[in-house]
């Protein structure tokens, strides 16, 4: 189940610049199902495929709106409960992970999602599918310490020209070339703790006249308890 709830406050030219709020809840349920397989050619090497079906969701428009002027009230809940389509697209993943040498680990990820296919109430037409490729290599010390490194890059589907102006700075919809070095250690077999450090680059896009050039440091710090 998906729920959002949004809030706008504005001015109203309809009641004399009188201040206007309103309060829009979009919620959707849905259902989706994941096929998988795994081989083992040989020892210490593992293929995995799977694949996670589309999910159908179809937002219910709660909007309520509170104005000085019952007009302008009722124009700001004109859209109440109508029912938007954004389905979340069916994804296939291809995954190719093995130890080459003892305490040594590499894994090749490829995620393919299939935008077009998803119902975005006709925005699919305008994007195409994403694929996202990501190469982990991650190095154990001993039994509880190790250290990993990454790449990923990202083609993603949506015109470099026409980019949402909410999603341009933590994630904008660009193609992304993404780097990452961490390290976790095992203080018991219940408790352990995670330092990463990653870097994106996104590459550069449109909005209206403006170029968008962005990239993106993040520093993330995870303890985990297990009972």
């Amino acid at each position: 189940m998906s729920e959002t709830t949004s809030k706008w406050n504005g001015v109203v030219p309809l009641a004399g610049n009188a201040p206007a709020s309103q309060e829009t809840t979009e919620t959707a349920n849905g259902f989706g199902g994941v096929i998988g397989l795994n081989v083992v050619p040989t020892h210490g090497w593992l293929i995995g495929m799977t694949y996670a079906t589309a999910v159908k969701r179809e937002f219910e428009i709660d909007q309520k709106a509170t104005h000085p002027n019952p007009i302008a009230e009722a124009g700001l809940e004109a859209e109440d409960g109508e029912n938007v389509r954004e389905d979340l697209p069916a994804m296939a993943t291809l995954t190719v992970a093995g130890m080459p040498v003892m305490g040594t680990v590499i894994a090749l990820q490829i995620n393919y999602m299939f935008n077009k296919q998803a119902d975005w109430e006709g925005a699919e037409d305008e994007v195409d599918n994403d694929i996202v490729y990501m190469l982990a290599l991650t190095q154990f010390l001993n039994k509880d310490l190790r250290f990993s490194i990454g790449v990923m890059y990202a083609d993603k589907g949506t015109n470099d020209t026409i980019v949402s102006p909410t999603g341009t700075d933590v994630n904008p919809a660009l193609d992304e070339l993404g780097f990452g070095i961490g390290g976790a250690y095992s203080i018991n077999e219940n408790l352990n703790v995670a330092l990463t450090y990653s870097y994106t680059y996104f590459f550069e896009g449109e909005l209206g006249s403006e170029k968008l050039n962005r990239t993106r440091n993040l520093v993330a710090v995870q303890v985990g308890y297990k009972i």
